[in-house]
C-alpha cells in the first residue's frame, strides 16, 4: 500500500479510502462507509462543498494515462472505462468524467452523496488515479 506521512512527528498516514476498503474486505471487514453526505446543517454543506471544489483539477497526462487506455473501476473490476481525451472517459457508451462515471456507479451501489472524486475510484495498473498522480509527481519533484 502507498502511505505519505502527513507529518514527521506524528504516526498521521495519508492514503487512498480505496486501498483501506480492499484492505478490509481482505480481512472479511464490513464496509461502513457513510451511504449519504455527512453534514448536520446548510453551513455544514455549505463547507464540504466549498472544501471539495478547493481541489486541484488534474489531467489524465498528471497519471500517465493516455487515451486508449482502459480503465477499471476499483470497487468491481469488471466495469471498465476507455480513455477518449485527457479529462474524459467513454462510461457505457457516454462520454463523461470519471467523477460523473463514479457518481453514477456509487448511486447504483445505494450512495446519496452529490459528488464523488473520480481519481479515488478509477485504476490503472492496479493504482487509483489519484495514487498516480502523487506517485509521478513525487518522481517529477525528484527529477527536479
Amino acid at each position: 500500500m502507498i502511505a505519505t506521512r502527513v507529518r514527521t512527528t506524528r504516526e498521521f498516514f495519508e492514503i487512498d479510502t480505496q486501498r483501506v476498503i480492499a484492505a478490509l474486505k481482505l480481512t472479511n471487514g464490513v464496509d461502513v462507509t457513510p451511504k449519504a453526505d455527512i453534514a448536520e446543517d446548510e453551513e455544514s454543506i455549505a463547507a464540504l462543498e466549498r472544501t471539495v471544489a478547493k481541489r486541484k483539477t488534474y489531467s489524465f497526462s498528471d497519471a500517465q494515462v493516455n487515451v486508449g487506455d482502459i480503465l477499471t473501476y476499483s470497487k468491481d473490476d469488471t466495469i471498465t472505462s476507455v480513455v477518449v481525451a485527457d479529462k474524459k472517459i467513454d462510461f457505457e457508451g457516454e462520454i463523461v468524467s470519471v467523477s460523473k462515471a463514479a457518481l453514477a456507479l456509487l448511486h447504483r451501489e445505494g450512495y446519496k452523496w452529490k459528488q464523488a472524486n473520480g481519481w479515488a475510484y478509477w485504476m490503472k495498473d492496479g493504482e487509483t488515479l489519484g495514487e498516480r498522480v502523487d506517485r509521478f509527481s513525487l518522481i517529477n519533484e525528484d527529477d527536479d
